[in-house]
């Protein structure tokens, strides 16, 4: 964590892979004016925790909204999904100190979400936006990579056309800037 504090008060590079995902909203985060530099890398830890367990909420409801579940079910599977994340020591953890797993697990979690409305879509803008979050993802952890698969799959599934230019095009240019 200090590491990762230092590395946004003087925007360096951390170890590798460096993180440069990290070092702007960090930079954003340590401008707003309440506590000290540090408190405001662990709010930004924290915000990044409960947009993680938004992401599982709204992944559950719409995943099981789709399978045919009715409201109330699928509500309570949503809930309870979210909630066994939000309780989990692991994320309590890590949304408490100035770490990069909260942001990357938010990042996952609404890149997957973006990848299941474009399946139901065929949206353009809904597969720019997979393709967006998952090279962010992979700027702030190599396990990003889980989402090859499921982006090179979404790539084939695109077509021909505005989709897969814009596509291909985001795909080469986000991870460049990483």
């Amino acid at each position: 964590s200090a590491e990762l504090a230092v590395c946004v008060a003087t925007l360096s590079n951390a170890h590798p892979p460096g993180f440069p995902w990290y070092l702007l909203p960090g930079k954003l985060f340590s401008l707003i004016p309440i506590g000290s530099p540090v408190f405001r890398l662990e709010l930004m830890s924290a915000v990044s925790g409960a947009l993680a367990v938004l992401a599982v909420f709204r992944l559950v409801l719409h995943a099981a909204g789709r399978a045919g579940f009715s409201r109330w079910p699928a509500l309570a599977g949503a809930l309870t999904a979210s909630a066994m994340l939000a309780t989990s020591t692991t994320l309590w953890w890590e949304s408490s100190i100035a770490e990069k797993y909260p942001m990357f697990l938010a990042l996952f979690g609404w890149s997957v979400y973006a990848l299941l409305l474009f399946e139901e879509t065929r949206s353009s803008r809904r597969l720019a936006a997979a393709f967006f979050l998952s090279g962010l993802t992979f700027g702030y952890h190599f396990q990003g990579l889980y989402l090859a698969v499921p982006l090179l799959w979404a790539f084939v599934r695109a077509g021909t056309g505005r989709s897969r230019v814009l596509a291909g095009a985001v795909v080469w240019v986000v991870p460049d800037g990483c």
